[in-house]
């Protein structure tokens, strides 16, 4: 029996974007609602993008040898006409307009609405949609360590490497990306404000009652 090689990485320290892991949703059209995030892996953190290449290289060998998906296929035919997709992508090229690729590169790893991953604190807390404050510890922006396992596919003609999503460490730190702020970093200075204004409003109210 052929042996397998290691697809299976655990990634220290990258932050995280576009994050859905712990609700389920649906992304470009698709039906099928999933956990997902975009991991973001600077170009010059040479450890964590030597073990994503190593990953891809294995999952490409495995599909390789046997009756593995790529048996007998040509991929530098499939990489020449433009069918050729890789989990690895350059942030620089495919989000010139998004300063928090800016200098890095990217996977989309995800998993099955039915499937959740293991969303845990710097205690080795679980963490769920239910648990309070979780959207101060689980967020667009935030850095984590997190396992990804990586595969090959072939379907309709196109060729490539995808990667499965495994369990998170939230660090809790790290700047929310754009978009995703909380109220009292919008209104921090303006609920004292508020309440003088709303004292108002309730004694105006009165006089016309």
């Amino acid at each position: 029996m052929e042996q397998k090689t290691q697809t299976r990485v655990k990634l220290k320290n990258v932050r995280l974007s576009y994050v859905n892991l712990l609700t389920p949703n649906s992304f470009e059209g698709q039906n099928d609602p999933k956990f997902r995030c975009d991991v973001l892996i600077r170009k010059d953190d040479e450890t964590n993008v030597t073990l994503v290449r190593e990953a891809i290289a294995s999952a490409i060998e495995n599909a390789k040898a046997g009756k593995g998906c790529f048996a007998g296929e040509d991929l530098k035919k499939a990489k020449a006409v433009g069918k050729w997709h890789s989990a690895l992508k350059d942030g620089d090229v495919e989000k010139p307009d998004d300063p928090a690729y800016k200098g890095c590169y990217f996977i989309s790893p995800w998993k099955k609405a039915d499937d959740a991953p293991q969303v845990v604190d710097i205690k080795g807390t679980l963490i769920t949609k239910d648990t309070p404050n979780a959207s101060d510890m689980v967020y667009s922006g935030v850095y984590a360590h997190i396992t990804v396992s990586f595969f090959a596919y072939k379907n309709l003609g196109n060729y490539g490497t995808g990667c499965y999503l495994g369990n998170v460490l939230t660090l809790e730190k790290g700047e929310r990306l754009a978009g995703g702020k909380k109220a009292e970093d919008d209104f921090g200075d303006d609920f004292e404000d508020a309440k003088n204004d709303s004292s108002a409003l309730l004694e105006e109210d009165d006089g016309l009652l």
